[in-house]
């Protein structure tokens, strides 16, 4: 669980903890969940919650093994997914956030967002991303959507309206890369999670990751990590 401090196996403080008998044999520990850094994203805790219950439950416990396989796991691209760093500007690629909860779900493990944002409509109504507003320095709105999201979110949050999703990456870094003297405690995040359907320009949300990809890896920088 990631709520329930009496389950066998939970989050608290981004540390899991292991507690339960297994034929007689009581399991403990504490494992510092942070460490796991192919991993971006909480709800990638349960995940890994869930690995150490099928694991432990099967009667393995070597637990540097377990550790070092979850470390070498490599993620499917198009969630949540590191694209690159760029100085102190971090790129991600959400495409396959194709609705609002997914885009709910990205959203709150970051702050100073450089949000890019919009496709084909699925859902008309973004209220639900209204408690996140807090962590958005700015709104790159592109596809079908982007006058429609715009006239709500100018109310509440830095917008711009792009042609493309090639102008807003590049826009997105621009805009971070003027303001980030002025962010002092977290470094800026550059999150392409639509909330929408990819139809509107792509096959799918594969081919608008993999074009995020590309534009991304085209910007230059020389301070680049």
């Amino acid at each position: 669980s990631r709520k329930n401090n009496k389950a066998d196996i939970y989050v608290k403080d981004k540390r899991l903890i292991v507690n339960f008998n297994l034929e007689k044999k009581k399991i403990s520990k504490k494992i510092n969940i942070k460490q796991f850094k192919n991993f971006l994203g909480e709800h990638n805790y349960q995940n890994i919650a869930a690995v150490y219950a099928v694991v432990l439950s099967l009667g393995f416990f070597d637990w540097k093994k377990i550790e070092n396989s979850i470390k070498s796991f490599k993620i499917l691209p198009h969630r949540v997914q590191k694209i690159r760093q760029i100085g102190d500007i971090l790129f991600v690629n959400d495409s396959k956030a194709t609705n609002i909860n997914a885009t709910d779900q990205a959203l709150k493990n970051f702050n100073n967002i450089y949000w890019i944002l919009g496709g084909r409509i699925k859902e008309k109504n973004i209220n639900l991303l209204k408690k996140h507003f807090f962590r958005i320095k700015h709104v790159f709105l592109i596809g079908e959507t982007k006058f429609l999201y715009y006239k709500y979110l100018k109310n509440f949050v830095n917008c711009s309206i792009l042609k493309n999703l090639k102008d807003a990456s590049n826009c997105a870094y621009s805009k971070a890369l003027k303001e980030i003297s002025k962010i002092k405690k977290k470094p800026p995040v550059i999150l392409l999670s639509p909330a929408c359907s990819s139809l509107d320009e792509w096959e799918n949300f594969e081919e608008r990751g993999n074009a995020f990809i590309k534009y991304v890896k085209n910007i230059k920088y020389i301070n680049e990590k």
